[in-house]
This record gives C-alpha cells, sequence and structure tokens, in this order.
C-alpha cells in the first residue's frame, strides 16, 4: 500500500529570493508569460519566453510575440542550441516560429487554421504537423505533415505512414530525437520519428512489459533521470484514477509506485516528473472523493518518493503546467497561483520548491499567465 503524508499548507514568500543554493550559476528558469489576461491595464495581449537566473533574480524577456498574439508550446531542440514556439493571433489562426536559444534569427516557419505540433527529429530538423481541419479524429487521417530543415530553411512536404501521439511536455533528450507515445502497436511504449523518402515513420525504442497491469491505458507525462537509466510515467488503470509508474531496466521491469485507488475515489494526473537523480517525482493532480477527512481534496501538488513509495502533499495552490527540475535535483520549479488568491480570476506565478526544506517561495509577481517550459 501506498504510504501517503499530508504535510501542511505551507506560506509562500512575496519577496523574490535571491540565491538558489546548490545550482549551477549558469542554470537558469525558462517560462512562457502571457500578458493580457486578467489585466485591466494590458489592452493588446503579448506573449514572451523569458529565463530567470535562480541566484540573482534577474530576467531576461528571450522573444517576444506580435501583438494580440497568445503565445504557447515553447520546446528547445534535443542540443539546447534552438527553441520552438507556437502563437495564436485574433483570428485563431496558428503561427509557429523558430529561434536560436538566445532568442537571435526569428523566424516564422509555418502556419495552420487549427493547431500545430512539432517534433525533433534531430537537432537542426523538425517534423511540423499542421491541423487545418476542425474536430478532426486524428493526425493519420486529417492532419498535413512536412519537414523543416533549419540549416537550409527549406520546407519538405511528407505524407504520414503512422498514427502520431503527442504527451502534454514533451520528452527530449540531450540530442537525441524526441520520443512520442507508441501507436498502431499491440505494445505500450516510446518511439521516435524519422523521414524515409517522402514518408513518416515510427521507431519503436521502448516497450514497456505491462502484463501485470491488466487495463492500463493513456501513457502521459514519461520523463528521464540525468542518466537516460530511469525512466517515469504516467498510466491508466481504471476509469477514473491515474497512478505513476517507473521502469530502470529499458521497459522490462515496471514499477507500480502509487495506489491512489486505496485513499481516492478518482485521481486526475496533469503534469508529473522525475528528479534528474530519480530520487523523487513531483507532480500536480486532482482528488477526488477522499475516503479519509485528514487526507487533502481538489488541486494539489504532491512529491513521491521513488524509493519508499511515499507521497507527500506539498501546497493546494493551483498550479499551471509542467515543472523544471534544476540541474542538481535541489528545486523545482513551476507556476502556482499565489496563495490566497482566487484561481478563477488570478494567473499563476513562477514558484520555486526546496526539495530540501519543502519551503515554496514566489518569485514572478506581475500577473501575467506563466508557464515553465525548462531550466537549463
Amino acid at each position: 500500500m501506498m504510504k501517503l503524508q499530508i504535510a501542511c499548507c505551507l506560506l509562500v514568500s512575496s519577496v523574490l529570493i535571491a540565491s538558489c543554493r546548490g545550482t549551477s550559476s549558469s542554470a537558469k528558469i525558462w517560462y512562457i508569460n502571457r500578458l493580457g489576461t486578467y489585466l485591466p491595464n494590458i489592452t493588446v495581449p503579448i506573449g514572451q519566453i523569458i529565463t530567470l537566473e535562480c541566484e540573482t533574480s534577474q530576467d531576461q524577456v528571450i522573444v517576444q510575440s506580435p501583438p494580440a498574439h497568445f503565445l504557447e508550446d515553447g520546446k528547445f531542440s534535443p542540443d539546447g542550441s534552438y527553441i520552438v514556439y507556437t502563437s495564436d493571433d485574433d483570428d485563431s489562426r496558428i503561427h509557429l516560429w523558430l529561434a536560436k536559444q538566445d532568442g537571435s534569427n526569428v523566424k516564422e516557419i509555418a502556419q495552420a487554421s487549427d493547431s500545430i505540433r512539432t517534433v525533433w527529429l534531430t537537432n537542426t530538423q523538425l517534423l511540423v504537423l499542421k491541423m487545418n481541419k476542425k474536430y478532426a479524429t486524428s493526425w493519420l487521417n486529417d492532419g498535413e505533415a512536412e519537414s523543416y530543415d533549419i540549416l537550409s530553411q527549406q520546407t519538405h512536404p511528407l505524407v504520414l505512414k503512422t498514427n502520431i501521439g503527442l504527451f502534454g511536455k514533451p520528452l527530449v533528450a540531450d540530442n537525441q530525437p524526441e520520443k512520442v507515445p507508441l501507436l498502431d502497436q499491440p505494445q505500450v511504449g516510446l518511439a521516435h520519428l524519422k523521414t524515409e523518402g517522402d514518408t513518416v515513420v515510427q521507431v519503436p525504442d521502448l516497450i514497456f512489459d505491462l502484463s501485470n497491469f491488466a487495463g492500463f491505458s493513456e501513457l502521459r507525462f514519461p520523463s528521464l533521470t540525468a542518466d537516460g537509466k530511469n525512466l517515469a510515467f504516467v498510466g491508466r488503470l481504471n476509469l477514473h484514477t491515474d497512478q505513476i509508474f517507473l521502469t530502470a531496466d529499458n521497459g522490462r521491469t515496471v514499477n507500480r509506485l502509487t495506489t491512489f485507488e486505496d485513499n481516492y475515489g478518482g485521481v486526475t494526473i496533469f503534469a508529473a516528473g522525475i528528479s534528474p537523480n530519480g530520487k523523487w517525482i513531483i507532480f500536480s493532480a486532482n482528488l477526488y472523493k477522499r475516503y479519509h477527512p485528514n487526507f487533502p481534496e481538489g488541486v494539489t501538488t504532491g512529491l513521491l518518493n521513488t524509493e519508499s513509495k511515499t507521497v507527500e502533499f506539498l501546497t493546494v495552490q493551483e498550479s499551471r503546467g509542467n515543472f523544471a527540475w534544476s540541474p542538481d535535483g535541489r528545486y523545482a520549479a513551476i507556476s502556482l497561483v499565489p496563495l490566497g488568491k482566487d484561481p478563477q480570476t488570478t494567473n499563476g506565478e513562477i514558484h520555486l520548491i526546496d526539495i530540501a526544506n519543502r519551503q515554496i517561495k514566489q518569485l514572478t509577481s506581475d500577473g501575467g499567465m506563466k508557464e515553465v517550459i525548462g531550466w537549463r
């Protein structure tokens, strides 16, 4: 049985912190800031990708969207040299942008009327999936595909030969092709994509042995340790409850770390990530129908010890989007609604969770809608 620890809600400092002991001096938190939502003093919304130096609290705008564009979906290339992101204009048309990591050489490389998704094939080659059809059923049936080569700046139309699933948070490891869910196969696993002539094919990388977990579905939020040896992911074993799993031997042995059904009628996890050293998994979840009055209920952020399988709930502040771990695994960055504010009318601000002492501190306060995209 999974152990639950109930931690009292920690007070959040309203003062920007001045140092993050133990982190690399060059490491920065990267996040998206959308100015306009819930901010009556800003009449024309804009989007920004910003870096925040943890030790000095100095921030820098790397890229900024055109006026009235809603910026989202920032993602680094496997080697970190480039960042790709999308924006949504007043006419709800989607624009795809590419920039170098320092914000230079910004270039629009694609547009679509409904949605755009990307998959890194190499450090300099990007698969662009465009949807121009409302109420589409799948990328295979309704999407359009093309490759974009950064070095030549050329676009090449492609034909999809396989359906493509995409995670809520990209799994892009150092200098490795981006991983996607393995679809159109009887097994559950991860794959990368490659081009063969004018077609896109799926190449299996990792097959999970889930024979002990009948009914497994919805592989989501895979994340790797720094050495690439441990992979954590979220899956669902029944209609109402998500669980967290871990494999350390290329999928041959999958360990289930949580048994949320012992304490709740339902659990939905909407962000999760393993620490670089593999000791912790941090996650955000909505907890339904608790079986014990002392257990938290509703939206919360939890910390799972992968060795003891103990879950500790850290805060009831509502989270926004994904986490990013510091390179040493001491801190996790996340966008949280500030303590005491109404999540219906307040955007998330960047917060820092100190894993060593469980303290949570607020780093930003300009009121923009923020989402963490990385720490590098």
